[in-house]
């Protein structure tokens, strides 16, 4: 048995799911409110026998790693790491010490949390911070949530407390909580409010401490990169926000831990920060595992429009829609929300397309009067227009121009076409006709059909070999049905999935649920007509895919003069 199959004999999949959200018994399956997106109506389906989940409405689906996976945004050694720890199973592959050392630092970073919360909520130094978050506008609640803290002035409170815990002091330093000054170890942290950093499990991580002294500095202290810790992979919050962001679509970008902390209070929860304005990579890359779209918000100075600017090219590249909040004469979020949050939440609602924002900013920079000013405000829009790749939205922006700096379309156009134009990509349209339907959504019912009904694979097997399959999971499941019934004679459903290879078996048990739900009730007759359906058109569409490689392969003899292969091509047409 190996890992995987030993981690799924110990979890039952609806009592897992269960914990995240209400099923309710559906027939033989179980049905709830997806968690990936808004609905209203159940469309999300858990099948106890196949220990498999799929949603009708946004298409996700698959086996207890799949559901991990997506819904903590994490990739799947982290999903199988979690899940060996959860049911007591050891990996066999994988180094335990290396595992045990990490856990240590967890361990020690989670006692150093509850530690500093009890310091801001039963010491006299403690109750003076918390008066001073409360006065800047934070409820208890809001404290107790986000499980800010408070590190006493003295030097080695928190050593002390950890040692007496049973760390050892060397792993309070590798944590990053403690600094080495000469052959003495000192608490990192003095005299700071606390603010837990968790990964998007909510495992803290690490700590950013706030001055209380406004003559303080620096007055945010971070921990240092630790084996846990990576300033460039964290989001602030995310673990609180992921829900509402994967259910709304977007998430709201903002650059430290007040703004966040203030707009989930404020009730605008699909919100994290970004620690400062230096958005990287690897961040968007992990929030590109729960939406599609971001909105920016962060300060309105000259970090902020660059860190903008910054965010336009990244989004470009991971193919994620940008808006940017406008904050007009406030400087930040949280200022904005002491204001009044009704302020925010409009705000956040009436993000502005990205393009919209950039001329805002360009003109209150430049003098359209002065031609080196004018020049120079074009040269900068028209290098953000010319990325834009639909065409009617760049056409509304270079007519905005034109009016904005008083020049004629022609002439921005022309300009644009002497400047390097940006790499295009194909969108994916949409199938409006039984003939643009993906031949990899045909193939794989077309294959998964006959585990409803056995009877239908002679029909598979009588035109599958001409069949150019474009699915790789089709063509492995093809090729499975095509060895069994040769060997078999007699296919028994259940037996036959069993036997297939991993992820091939939790790809075919989620197909198969799909088609469950699509075909209850549907004589076997009606199955036949719809897999000769499905058939035809495969073939036909193979058929035509091989015409084309063979009018290819003829033209192609024709200019090398090739009589005797031109004629080999030509009968080879004829007899399709």
């Amino acid at each position: 048995m190996t890992d995987l199959d030993e981690i799924k004999s110990k979890i039952d999949l609806v009592d897992f799911i269960g914990r995240y959200l209400p099923l309710k018994k559906a027939g033989t399956n179980y049905k709830g409110l997806c968690p990936f997106h808004v609905e209203k109506t159940p469309s999300f389906m858990v099948s106890s026998d196949k220990q498999i989940w799929h949603c009708f409405g946004c298409g996700r689906g698959g086996d207890v790693f799949k559901f991990v996976m997506e819904k903590e945004g994490i990739g799947f050694a982290e999903a199988l790491q979690l899940l060996a720890e959860q049911t007591g199973v050891q990996l066999s592959k994988v180094p335990q010490s290396g595992i045990d050392a990490r856990k240590t630092l967890m361990n020690i970073n989670e006692v150093a949390a509850k530690f500093y919360e009890k310091v801001l909520v039963e010491t006299n130094e403690g109750r003076a911070a918390k008066e001073y978050m409360v006065g800047r506008g934070l409820t208890p609640a809001t404290l107790a949530e986000f499980r800010i803290g408070f590190a006493p002035k003295s030097g080695r409170a928190l050593i002390d407390f950890l040692v007496r815990k049973g760390a050892k002091e060397g792993d309070i330093e590798k944590a990053g909580l403690a600094v080495r000054k000469g052959n003495f170890l000192r608490d990192k942290f003095a005299g700071r409010v606390m603010f837990p950093l968790w990964d998007s499990l909510g495992r803290v991580v690490a700590f950013t401490g706030r001055v209380l002294d406004p003559n303080g500095i620096p007055k945010y202290l971070n921990s240092p990169e630790t084996p846990l810790f990576h300033k460039s992979e964290l989001l602030y919050g995310l673990h609180l926000a992921k829900q509402s962001i994967q259910q709304e679509g977007r998430v709201v970008l903002v650059e430290g831990q007040m703004d966040t902390i203030s707009s989930h209070q404020a009730g605008v929860k699909n919100v994290v920060g970004i620690s400062g304005t230096a958005l990287t990579e690897q961040q968007l890359q992990l929030l590109n595992r729960y939406c599609r779209e971001l909105v920016l918000s962060l300060d309105a100075d000259a970090a902020g429009g660059e860190a903008t600017r910054r965010a336009l090219e990244l989004s470009n590249k991971f193919d994620m829609a940008m808006k940017v909040v406008l904050l007009g004469a406030y400087k930040d979020p949280d200022s904005m929300i002491k204001e009044n949050p009704e302020y925010w939440k409009k705000a956040v609602a009436e993000a502005v397309p990205v393009m919209d924002f950039y001329f805002d900013i360009a003109v209150h920079r430049y003098d359209v009067k002065k031609l080196e000013d004018k020049k120079q405000l074009t040269r900068e829009l028209l290098a953000v227009i010319n990325k834009l790749t639909d065409p009617v939205e760049k056409d509304f922006y270079i007519k905005r121009l034109s009016r904005t700096v008083d020049v004629e379309p022609a002439i921005l156009y022309d300009t644009l076409k002497r400047a390097p134009q940006p790499v295009k990509t194909e969108s994916k349209a949409i199938p409006t006709k039984v003939e643009d339907l993906s031949p990899t959504w045909l193939e794989e019912r077309a294959v998964m059909l006959p585990m409803l009904s056995p009877k239908l694979i002679p029909q598979l097997l009588e035109v599958g070999d001409r069949i150019k399959w474009a699915s790789g999971l089709a063509n492995t499941i093809y090729d499975a049905i095509q060895s069994w019934y040769t060997a078999n004679a007699v296919l028994q459903p259940e037996d036959f999935l069993k036997r297939l290879p991993e992820p091939v078996k939790t790809s075919a048990l989620e197909l198969l649920l799909v088609l469950e739900q699509n075909y209850t009730e549907v004589s076997v007759e009606d199955l036949e007509r719809e897999m000769k359906f499905y058939l035809d058109l495969l073939v036909n569409r193979s058929a035509t895919i091989k015409r084309n490689e063979l009018a290819s392969a003829i033209a192609e003899a024709e200019t090398k003069n090739d009589q005797v292969r031109v004629a080999e091509l030509l009968k080879e047409l004829n007899q399709l």
